[in-house]
């Protein structure tokens, strides 16, 4: 059995209790709780974030190119990847693309200092950091400015396997 993806993955994460103070400022539209298990509405708008809306179906895509790019870069099902947070669409598709792939996703608050950040990664035994922009202190992070071109250049046909649960962190 695979994810792919859709509109029952994006039903359960945003079900799930693991918004981390975000839903007030990345919001669904007022029938997105119905909207997200009927297949048959890939036009309608899901997410608003930061002024920004997309479509479940270009939702969807983007959660599959995220974890695509991600089982490119060696993330396995399970690890743990911290990402600074932010209120935009980029973020919200890494969101879900971590998700997808079966890896832990860390939210970390906007502007944590690199030093906080490097601490948590090393207690966490985090393999892949995520900052907004780039650090010079912080050179082993990924930008997400930086790599979202990459990202949006892989392929959306990602098929997440439902991971071991005994891989998951």
């Amino acid at each position: 059995m695979a994810y792919n993806g859709d509109v029952n993955f994006l039903a359960y994460c945003f079900r799930s209790k693991n918004y981390y103070g975000m839903r007030d400022k990345i919001e669904m539209t007022v029938e997105a709780s119905d909207k997200l298990s009927t297949p048959q509405t890939p036009e309608q708008i899901a997410v608003i974030a930061g002024g920004e809306k997309c479509t479940y179906k270009y939702l969807a895509e983007c959660n599959r190119k995220v974890a695509s790019y991600l089982e490119k870069k060696g993330v396995k099902a399970g690890e743990r990847i911290i990402v600074e947070a932010d209120h935009v669409l980029d973020y919200v598709y890494f969101w879900y693309g971590i998700q997808l792939l079966g890896a832990t996703f860390v939210p970390l608050e906007k502007n944590t200092p690199s030093k906080r950040v490097k601490e948590i990664s090393d207690e966490l035994e985090a393999s892949v950091m995520v900052t907004l922009e780039k650090r010079e202190d912080l050179p082993e992070a990924w930008s997400l400015k930086d790599i979202f071109p990459e990202i949006m250049a892989e392929s959306d046909a990602y098929e997440a396997k439902i991971p071991d649960e005994s891989t998951l962190a």
